[in-house]
C-alpha cells in the first residue's frame, strides 16, 4: 500500500461500535490499484474507457457506455480496473462519484479503482465512501481552484467501522434496497415537478388564445428600479437570480451595500450576464422581502397593463426565451441591461384576463412548493440512512 501521512489528521470523531464492530483505517481494508495502461497500446484499444462523466452523481450509475478516449482529451495513461473494484472518484469529491463496475475497463486517473481486501464486502465499502462524514473528513487540496480533489493519502488514513463479513453484507443490501426506493421516489417528484412547470405554459398559451391581445413596447409596461436600499440594507437577507429562480445570494454584500437594490412583492430581477440561461427571479405573495446586487436588472410591472406574476412566467416560458434571444447579440456572457430590454415588443392579454390566469398560474406555484419541499426531504434522506447503517441502528 502506497499511503502515507498524519494518523492524527481529520479522523471522523471515535463513538461506540455494536459489538462486533472495529474501527479500521480505510488503506488498512483496501488497497489503492494503480495499474497504468498506456493509451497508445493494444490493451487500450481492447478496454472501455470510463471517466468521470460517466458516473452518476451519489447513485453511483455508471450513466452511458463507456468508450474510447478522444485524442484530443490529452490523455497518456488510464488506470486499469474491473469487478472487484470500487471506483472512486476523487476530483469534486462531494458529488460522491463513487460505483461499482461490472465489466473491465480503464478510467481517467482522476479515478481511483480501491481493491478490497479479504474480508470487506465490496457494496459495503462503497457505501461508506458515499457517506459525506466520510469524505468530508478527507483533507481536500488547497490549490486554489474550484474543482477541489480530495487527498487520497488523507482518505486511506481515515478510520471507519468495520462489522463482520456477514453484517456488512446484510447492511449492503438493505442500503442497496432504502436507497432504490429514494430513487424511485426522487425520480417520481422530478417527474411531478417537471409537468407542474409545463402546467405554467399551457396556462400561458391559453391565456393569448382567450381574451383581447395588445402588442406593446416593454418600456410602456416596465419600470426599472435603480435606486438603493440606503442604510437597512443589513436587517435585509440577500437574493440571486438562478435557473430555478430565487435563491439565497451565494456572495456576501460588497463594498457599497447601500446600493443594493430592494426586491419586494411583485419585484422581478435577473443577472444581466446570465439571462439568456434563464437566471430570472420574482418575489411573489407571502415571500420574503430582501434585497438584490447593484449589478442586477430590477423591474417592477405597470398595474392595469402587465400583471407581475403573468409576466414572469411569461419571460421563464418559450415566449420569453424566444423574445431575449431576439434581443440578445453576441455570446450568452454579454449583459443584457434594462435599456436594450425596454425596446422589445410584448403581446399581452387583456388585463382582466391576465389576473385570471395569474390566479391560476398562482396555484401551480403553490403546488410547485409542495413538490420542491418534498423533494428537498427525499434528498435528505441517503445522508439520514447511511448515517444510521453505520451507526449500527438498522
Amino acid at each position: 500500500m502506497t499511503w502515507n501521512t498524519d494518523p492524527a489528521l481529520h479522523q471522523e470523531k471515535k463513538r461506540e461500535l455494536p459489538p462486533g464492530w472495529r474501527w479500521v483505517k480505510l488503506g488498512e481494508v483496501c488497497e489503492q490499484y494503480r495499474k497504468i495502461v498506456h493509451t497508445k497500446s493494444e490493451l487500450a484499444d481492447s478496454l472501455p474507457y470510463l471517466s468521470l462523466e460517466h458516473i452518476e452523481a451519489n447513485t453511483g450509475r455508471i450513466l452511458k457506455e463507456p468508450s474510447m478516449p478522444m485524442e484530443d482529451e490529452g490523455i497518456s495513461t488510464t488506470f486499469e480496473f474491473d469487478n472487484k473494484h470500487v471506483l472512486y472518484g476523487k476530483l469534486r469529491p462531494y458529488l460522491n462519484k463513487v460505483a461499482l463496475p461490472t465489466f473491465r475497463g480503464r478510467c481517467t486517473t482522476e479515478i481511483i479503482p480501491l481493491l478490497p481486501a479479504d474480508g470487506v464486502n465490496r457494496a459495503y465499502l462503497c457505501w461508506i465512501l458515499r457517506r459525506s462524514e466520510t469524505v468530508g473528513s478527507a483533507m481536500q487540496e488547497k490549490t486554489g481552484s474550484r474543482m477541489p480533489r480530495a487527498s487520497m493519502n488523507e482518505l486511506m488514513y481515515l478510520e471507519i467501522p468495520l462489522p463482520p463479513l456477514a453484517e456488512q453484507k446484510r447492511i449492503a443490501a438493505i442500503l442497496n434496497d432504502q436507497m432504490a426506493a429514494v430513487d424511485r421516489a426522487r425520480t417520481a417528484a422530478r417527474s411531478q415537478l417537471h409537468d407542474a412547470n409545463a402546467l405554467s405554459f399551457v396556462y400561458l398559451s391559453e391565456s393569448l388564445k382567450n381574451g383581447k391581445t395588445t402588442e406593446i413596447r416593454m418600456q410602456e409596461c416596465l419600470i426599472e428600479v435603480s435606486e438603493g436600499v440606503g442604510n437597512s440594507w443589513a436587517k435585509l437577507p440577500v437574493f440571486g437570480a438562478t435557473r430555478n429562480g430565487i435563491a439565497p445570494a451565494k456572495e456576501p454584500v460588497g463594498k457599497k451595500p447601500e446600493r443594493y437594490k430592494i426586491v419586494d412583492e411583485g419585484t422581478i430581477f435577473y443577472n444581466p450576464m446570465r439571462i439568456l440561461i434563464g437566471s430570472i427571479a420574482f418575489v411573489d405573495e407571502g415571500d420574503t422581502i430582501g434585497i438584490t446586487s447593484p449589478d442586477y436588472v430590477v423591474i417592477k410591472t405597470r398595474t392595469g397593463i402587465l400583471h407581475h406574476r403573468w409576466f414572469y412566467y411569461w419571460l421563464r416560458s418559450p415566449y420569453g426565451e424566444n423574445f431575449i434571444r431576439s434581443l440578445a447579440r453576441g455570446a450568452v456572457r454579454e449583459r443584457m441591461l434594462f435599456r436594450r430590454l425596454a425596446t422589445g415588443m410584448i403581446r399581452i392579454p387583456d388585463w382582466a384576463t391576465q389576473i385570471q390566469f395569474a390566479q391560476e398560474l398562482y396555484g401551480i406555484r403553490k403546488l410547485v412548493s409542495t413538490i420542491e419541499a418534498q423533494l428537498q426531504e427525499i434528498e435528505a434522506l441517503p445522508a439520514s440512512l447511511l448515517n444510521r447503517a453505520f451507526n449500527g441502528e438498522i
